[in-house]
Formats: structure tokens, C-alpha cells, sequence
């Protein structure tokens, strides 16, 4: 904070004004986007216990590592890929396989791509892979 002082002589008078200013603040700057985990093995329907139990569900978790306010869109690009806001507030997602129809004994995979927006430069990619048994 900067401060600026005067010495005002009136008359007989001596008078001191003092005026303070507040430093203009830096801009905001912008949000970015983080994914944790950053990749998931799902099976679909389950997986059996020689794989551990594997579901068909996954969750994973976006979050702001920039500032300022964080709006997300997301984009699977395989559709058998699917994602939802379920719980625990806007950033914690599901996401879903579905292999009906799909060929069993093979491991297929996708992306869903988040991307900020208003900064389609700023993504984060969640790899998934779905294991058909």
C-alpha cells in the first residue's frame, strides 16, 4: 500500500492530509483442469476374482490446478464409454462401460477428454481400458 501525504499551510494554520491507496490487483488468471486417478481398467459385466473384482464402474475425481472459477465439459470418443456427475459434488464422475455385443476375451480402449471451458486449449484425458472376459 502506497501512501501520499501534503503539508497544506492556511494562515496561521498548519494542516497534513494523507490519502492511501490500495494496489490495483493482478489479474485473476484462469482455470485449469486435473484428473485423479488418470486412468482406469473397468470389465464389463464384472471381471472374475482372478482379476480382482473389477466392476464395470470407475470414479474419478476433476479438480481446478489453476484459479479462478473451473466449468468443465467432457467428451468419451468410443460409445461404449459413458460419464456422469453421480456424487460427492460437481467433481466427482462416474464412468461406465457397457460391452454389449462386444467380443469376449479382449481389452478395448477409450479416452473421455475434459476440457475447461472458455479454454479449449486447457484438457485433461482420462484413459480407460474395459476388459471383456
Amino acid at each position: 500500500m502506497r501512501s501520499h501525504c501534503a503539508l497544506l499551510v492556511a494562515s496561521a494554520l498548519s494542516l497534513m492530509a494523507c490519502s492511501s491507496e490500495s494496489p490495483v490487483a493482478p489479474p485473476t488468471g484462469s482455470p485449469d483442469i486435473a484428473l485423479s486417478p488418470t486412468s482406469l481398467r473397468l470389465c464389463y459385466p464384472r471381471c472374475a476374482a482372478s482379476t480382482r473384482g473389477i466392476f464395470n464402474i470407475g470414479y474419478v475425481t476433476v479438480s481446478n490446478s489453476g484459479t479462478g472459477t473451473l466449468t468443465w465439459s467432457a467428451s468419451p470418443n468410443r460409445p461404449w464409454l459413458q460419464y456422469s456427475r453421480k456424487f460427492g459434488g460437481p467433481s466427482t464422475v462416474e464412468v461406465r462401460v457397457d460391452g454389449t455385443g462386444m467380443a469376449t476375451g479382449q481389452v478395448y480402449d477409450g479416452e473421455i477428454t475434459f476440457t475447461v471451458v472458455d479454454h479449449p486449449d486447457k484438457t485433461a484425458v482420462l484413459k480407460v481400458y474395459m476388459q471383456m472376459p
